[in-house]
């Protein structure tokens, strides 16, 4: 965790780095180094996020992370972050920032879809419905979901195929299942729960559903040859609700986890 220091001490840090660092070699063309994403603008002039944090916390900054952490820390304070880059390049990408930043702007931003992780699942649909594996089948549609109203414990990424369903609310499909914890994404073969869970109601919506699972796992046990399992261990959430309700809906899964996603 980042230390907390009045924004007064950011603003020091700013004047301190203009001073001192701005013109040696190390930081004079910091903007364009690819490993900076982000800056800090004020008053015309861009800053190192990760480097003002440190100067201003007198923490080193290997002792935190860049990227959502820092600009969420920064926000908070009152500054303005902007990109210094184009958005993700990659799915691998764009579901390793999602999970690096997702409960962290959870936790710590009220729900709307003008931030830099609702920007990255829209980011991560566009570069889906681009590959040619999607693309060349017109039948199939990638959704997004990080919540309605409050952020989903739960976010995911879906492909409908609409010979099948047209909505997660039932039918089959494939989605990318982020864990709660944040810990990594599954990808997985799976069901809707919704119309099953409001007729039949929770319980025993969730064991017709663990039902039909396992009827067609029959149906697709070739996929274990390429690392999904297919068995009810998945472990998506400690919450009752919803992420439970994916759990016993999941056909076929396999875990990426964060900083391992291929």
């Amino acid at each position: 965790m980042i230390p907390s220091v009045d924004p007064k001490r950011i603003i020091e840090a700013i004047e301190e780095f203009d001073k001192t660092l701005r013109v040696t070699p190390e930081w004079q063309d910091w903007q364009n180094n690819r490993a900076q994403k982000w800056a800090i603008d004020y008053e015309g002039r861009k800053y190192p996020p990760k480097k003002i944090i440190s100067m201003a916390t007198r923490q080193p900054v290997n002792g935190f992370s860049g990227g959502i952490e820092s600009n969420e820390y920064l926000k908070q304070r009152g500054f303005e972050l902007v990109s210094l880059r184009e958005g993700v390049k990659s799915i691998q990408e764009g579901l390793e920032t999602i999970l690096d930043g997702y409960i962290l702007v959870r936790e710590s931003e009220p729900f709307n879809s003008r931030n830099v992780i609702a920007d990255t699942f829209e980011q991560v649909a566009r570069i889906l419905r681009a590959a040619d594996v999607v693309r060349t089948r017109p039948t199939i549609t990638t959704v997004i979901s990080y919540g309605k109203g409050n952020w989903a414990n739960v976010p995911w990424i879906a492909f409908l195929d609409n010979r099948e369903t047209t909505t997660t609310q039932h039918g089959v499909y494939v989605v990318f299942l982020f864990k709660e914890d944040g810990s990594g994404v599954y990808l997985t073969y799976n069901q809707g729960v919704t119309d099953i869970i409001k007729a039949q109601g929770r319980q025993l919506g969730r064991e017709e559903l663990q039902r039909l699972a396992r009827l067609r796992r029959l149906e697709c046990a070739r996929l274990s040859e390429h690392g999904f399992l297919l068995d009810d261990t998945i472990s998506l959430s400690e919450d009752a609700g919803l992420g439970r309700d994916y759990e016993a809906s999941t056909i076929a899964y396999k875990l990426y986890l964060k900083g391992a996603v291929p």
